[in-house]
């Protein structure tokens, strides 16, 4: 009898069982899925820093070293266990051929040639071992070997220096295109050949290895009170090497979370919405149960038996699916770091989760079930009996219309208001689908206008100049600007130079803080509080220096500005991603300090002379890195924005077949609710078209409502969840910028044609619709 009551039940909702099947599937596949990436990703990272040993600290230098200094700090802190100066020889793009040409030109990244470390800090090949390259070969970086630009077997010539390349490395430091820098690899003879050459320079990276993590915090603070070398960027710490190394991967693995929340949500609606509407439609069946005496422990397995049933096979399935799913974000991995287990934790944990959530479906599907148990039979017979008195009575949720010709807004209204709850379920959730959808959608278009060059401290503008590692920068600078002064192609431009400047934090310990000394109020960036800096008295912080210094607008910050104490007014926190996202922006002037680089941004009167401009001054100027501000960009965030993109369309496929199976759901649930109706109205002379066109329209009116609360959600949480997301990276209060053709035109049209089809389809059986039933 249970058997045949459940196969039976099946027989008569296979749209209902199978959508729910279907959500239960997805929701898990998901799950698992993320779960094991996530995982994976943290297995990765650490086993590629441990395999390379990479720095706990990192300080890039360029100029002379006190090693004698040096090794004094060393000795003073038994927490350091092991500290190394490697060479890294800095290459102009002009000076490095490839198969004779000049290819690396254009490219944003900075070259540098270094010979395998002796310690730590380890370069590896495709199989994660060290190398060690023989004289004439070298190692290109990963970043160029993916791009495209180098192959194995090309030549690469340095002034006499000619070299075969003979694979990739794979480097814990500058692996990520958001680091600046590169890496090649090549033989100690010929890197010090390649001193000799003509634009080079040497710059020094003095890394630090220590017994215990949680000191790396005061071993950095005392590197910086010591006033040891720090010519260059600031410090880098462990957390950020791992940070860098998984920040691609990271975002695939949070929009697969964001996926699974609104999965999880979306199944747990529709199965306690389906399971209130069979109760309803079965209440006859339930009385005639609870008159033969059968317990509530039957009457709850007859109805949840199948959704039991669908959760097992969907665990099942999911198990599955997750592998081939999670393979191209794992080969992306590989790719990066290496090849690495998946950890037995990692099972675990997807075992866990799929248990928790398989228990709070069977919690709320059981809740409607609750309400039974204390009906007995003879309610349960006087409920169902004054249920079809007070459908008799009350006829006007379900009746004709007062005159025979009504348009067809009016039915579709009443259809609305007739189900209102389902369509409501309906509405809740198409927005949340349309609010998943819109989100990589519009993040993506934000990333790629030339405004978001604001967030991360290189201000809106065609061209950069950067003059760094060499003598007289300020003296260069100034030539430089008198020279564009009377340049005619050029609109406007600014000059920035960079110092390393002393300062007092809170505890009373002396550190540094990188400093653009200059006129702040063009080619401005973002400031999410406050404003630039307009006297000497006036400092500005990124979000992450502020952070570090925990100060706010108003504060004051005692600093050493030649050699004299000068107490500065925190007015402005801006965003900034360059230099570890800790930087400052002042006006004072600096008369005993070297200059660290110094920064030229260009605003050119016509963009179509670009191209040609960027050609003269690379000739012009040698010695200085100037680069196409737009390319910078997708050089720097190309592969993050690739992985957007790729997320982008995923989410959009996943989101219209969901909105196809969801929309056959309720539908569905409707067209059962209305047969009887739907009958009398084919009996009154109304075609199969017009009765079909009306669920239609009701459909249409949903959907550009929930598309309306979904553009509502992306820009209040959607916005929130973007900053909450980049945050951590320096950047704060971001406006995402709407894709309006993607937005309002192909997305919302997109997911209407789903719905439709999907409610054509299941409506289409009014067609079949045997009305014999109805005539009695």
């Amino acid at each position: 009898m249970f058997l045949r009551l459940i196969r039976n039940d099946v027989k008569a909702n296979k749209i209902s069982v199978l959508v729910i099947a279907l959500f239960l599937f997805f929701s898990m596949t998901v799950v698992i899925s993320a779960t094991r990436l996530s995982t994976s990703l943290l297995t990765s990272i650490e086993e590629f820093v441990q395999t390379t040993k990479s720095p706990h600290l990192l300080q890039m230098h360029s100029g002379p070293i006190d090693r004698e200094r040096l090794e004094k700090f060393v000795k003073k802190h038994p927490d350091i266990s092991n500290y190394q100066i490697s060479d890294f020889i800095n290459v102009e793009k002009s000076t490095l051929k490839i198969n004779g040409k000049a290819s690396l030109q254009d490219n944003s990244q900075d070259l540098g040639f270094s010979s395998q470390n002796q310690h730590f800090d380890f370069l590896l090949n495709q199989n994660n071992e060290i190398i060690k390259p023989e004289k004439g070969q070298v190692y290109i970086p990963l970043y160029f070997y993916q791009k495209g630009n180098i192959k194995p077997g090309d030549q690469i010539n340095i002034g006499r220096l000619n070299l075969t390349v003979k694979g990739y490395v794979r480097d814990a430091l500058m692996n990520a295109g958001l680091v600046s820098s590169k890496r090649f690899l090549i033989h100690p003879d010929d890197l010090k050949a390649l001193k000799e050459e003509k634009g080079t320079s040497t710059e020094f990276l003095i890394a630090f290895r220590l017994q215990r993590l949680s000191q790396i915090s005061k071993i950095e603070t005392d590197y910086q009170a010591a006033r040891l070398e720090s010519n260059g960027p600031p410090i880098i710490s462990y957390s950020v090497i791992k940070m860098i190394n998984g920040i691609n991967d990271a975002l695939v693995i949070l929009v697969y979370l964001l996926l699974s929340l609104t999965l999880i949500f979306i199944t747990l609606l529709c199965m306690r919405f389906a399971l209130l509407a069979k109760i309803e439609e079965d209440f006859q069946q339930i009385a005639i149960m609870k008159v033969m005496g059968l317990p509530q422990t039957f009457i709850k397995n007859v109805y949840l038996a199948k959704y039991y049933a669908c959760m097992l096979l969907a665990i099942i399935l999911s198990w599955l699916t997750a592998y081939p799913l999670t393979q191209p974000v794992l080969k992306k991995m590989e790719m990066s770091m290496g090849k690495s287990r998946t950890p037995f934790y990692s099972y675990l944990l997807e075992i866990a989760l799929t248990a928790i959530l398989s228990g709070l479906i069977a919690w709320i599907t059981s809740q409607p079930l609750k309400s039974l148990k204390k009906l007995t039979p003879g309610q349960a017979l006087s409920s169902q009996k004054s249920q079809k008195q007070e459908k008799t009575k009350n006829p006007t949720k379900k009746r004709l219309p007062s005159h025979r010709f009504i348009d067809t807004l009016y039915f579709s209204w009443k259809q609305l208001c007739q189900h209102k709850k389902l369509y409501l379920t309906m509405l809740f959730i198409l927005s949340l689908i349309g609010f998943v959808l819109l989100l990589p959608t519009n993040l993506h278009r934000t990333l790629t206008d030339k405004e978001f060059t604001q967030y991360i401290g290189v201000g809106k503008s065609d061209i950069r100049m950067d003059l760094f590692q060499t003598e007289k920068i300020e003296e260069k600078t100034k030539q430089v600007v008198k020279e564009l002064s009377q340049n005619h192609e050029i609109e406007s431009f600014n000059t920035q130079i960079v110092y390393n400047i002393a300062y007092k934090d809170k505890k009373g310990q002396i550190r540094e803080l990188r400093v653009s000394v200059g006129n702040h109020s063009s080619f401005p960036v973002k400031y999410s509080q406050g404003r630039f800096p307009k006297n000497d008295q006036e400092i500005a912080l990124s979000k992450l220096q502020a952070n570090d210094l925990n100060l706010n607008l108003g504060d004051s910050l005692e600093m050493l500005v030649n050699s004299k104490k000068k107490k500065m007014k925190l007015v402005g926190i801006y965003s900034d991603l360059t230099y570890g996202g800790k930087t400052a922006k002042a006006t004072f002037q600096v008369k005993d300090q070297v200059a660290l680089n110094s920064l030229v941004t260009i605003q050119i009167k016509e963009s179509i002379q670009k191209k040609k401009i960027l050609q003269k001054l690379q000739n012009n100027y040698p010695d200085y890195k100037i680069t196409d501000v737009d390319d910078f960009f997708y050089q720097t965030f190309g592969d993050t924005l690739a992985r957007i993109k790729e997320i982008q369309l995923g989410v959009f496929w996943l989101g219209n077949i969901l909105v196809f199976i969801l929309t056959s759901l309720f539908i569905y649930m409707i067209y059962i609710k209305d047969r009887k109706d739907l009958a009398l109205y084919r009996l009154l002379g109304f075609s199969k078209h017009a009765l079909i066109s009306y669920y239609l329209l009701a459909f249409s009116l949903v959907i550009m409502v929930s598309f309306l609360l979904a553009l509502i959600l992306l820009l209040s949480l959607g916005q929130a969840f973007c900053n909450l997301l980049l945050n951590n990276f320096g950047i704060s209060q971001l406006h995402l910028i709407l894709d309006f053709q993607q937005s309002f035109l192909f997305i919302p049209l997109s997911i209407l044609v789903s719905g439709l089809c999907a409610t054509r389809l299941i409506i289409g059986g009014i067609k079949k619709l045997d009305l014999a039933p109805y005539l009695h």
